[in-house]
C-alpha cells in the first residue's frame, strides 16, 4: 500500500495538509515543478454553500455540499484558504480558515467536513505516480464525522481497502482495469451490512480513483458516495 508519511489533518482553525501529485509533461516539466494543484471537496451535511477564497482571492462561487471544483494550478507554498457563506461580502467573517502548505509538483484535494456547526478541514493526497498500463490506482475518505471506520468490498465480498477512518489520509492500492461494483461498510463486516452503496464502477488504465463517503449515520442526510476520477502521472520514461 502506498503512503506518504508527511500528510497530517486538522481542525478549525488549524492547519490541515494532503496531496495530489501534478503531472509533469516534458515541454513544461521545470515550470510545472513549481507548482501545485489544489481543488476543494464540500462534505458537510447540512451547512450551507460557501464561497472558496486562496489568499484573499475568491476561486470559487456557491460550493454546496457534495460538490467538488477543478484542480486549480497555483505556487508551491502556503497559502490561506477561506470558507465564507455564498454570496457574503469578501470582508465578512469567515466560516473556516486554514492555512495549507502546498508542495510544488504535487496536487491537493481540500475536504471541508465536520457539522454544520463545527466545520474542519482536511487535505487527502491523490497519489498520481505512474504505474503500469492496465492498472488503476484505488482510494478512500471518509468524510462522514459519525461513522466508524470503512471497508471498500467488492459486492462479491473481496476486500479493496480496509479501515478508512474519518478525516485519516488512507493510503493506495493498485488493481486491473475492469468493471468493478462495490460498497462501504464498517470495518470487517461483510456486504450485507453496507452503510454506502459504491455502485458499478469501470476502472480505466491510468487513473485514480477516490471514493468518498458523505452524509451521516444517525442525522438527516442519508451516506452516499463520491466517486473522483484523476488521470495519473504519465511515465517520464514512456
Amino acid at each position: 500500500m502506498n503512503r506518504r508519511s508527511w500528510i497530517m489533518t486538522g481542525l478549525l482553525l488549524a492547519a490541515v495538509v494532503v496531496a495530489l501529485a501534478a503531472p509533469l509533461h516534458s515541454g513544461t516539466a521545470r515550470a510545472q515543478a513549481t507548482l501545485s494543484r489544489v481543488r476543494f471537496l464540500h462534505a458537510v451535511p447540512g451547512a450551507p454553500a460557501v464561497d472558496v477564497y486562496l489568499d484573499d482571492t475568491a476561486i470559487a462561487a456557491g460550493l454546496a455540499f457534495g460538490d467538488v471544483t477543478p484542480h486549480l494550478n497555483v505556487t508551491g507554498a502556503e497559502h490561506q484558504v477561506a470558507l465564507r457563506p455564498s454570496g457574503a461580502a469578501s470582508d465578512s467573517p469567515a466560516l473556516l480558515e486554514v492555512a495549507v502548505p502546498l508542495v510544488p509538483s504535487l496536487a491537493f484535494t481540500v475536504v471541508v467536513q465536520g457539522t454544520a456547526d463545527a466545520l474542519e478541514a482536511a487535505l487527502y493526497e491523490d497519489i498520481l505516480d505512474p504505474i503500469d498500463p492496465g492498472m488503476a490506482r484505488l482510494t478512500a475518505i471518509s468524510a462522514i464525522a459519525d461513522a466508524p471506520p470503512l471497508d471498500v468490498l467488492t459486492t462479491a465480498g473481496g476486500p479493496l481497502l480496509q479501515g478508512v477512518s474519518y478525516g485519516a489520509q488512507f493510503g493506495t492500492v493498485n488493481i486491473g482495469t475492469g468493471l468493478q461494483s462495490l460498497v462501504m461498510v464498517p470495518a470487517g463486516g461483510a456486504v450485507e451490512s453496507a452503510v454506502v452503496a459504491i455502485g458499478d464502477v469501470s476502472l480505466v488504465s491510468g487513473t485514480l480513483y477516490t471514493f468518498v463517503a458523505l452524509g451521516t449515520l444517525e442525522g438527516d442526510v442519508a451516506p452516499s458516495a463520491l466517486v473522483l476520477a484523476t488521470p495519473v502521472n504519465a511515465d517520464e520514461g514512456s
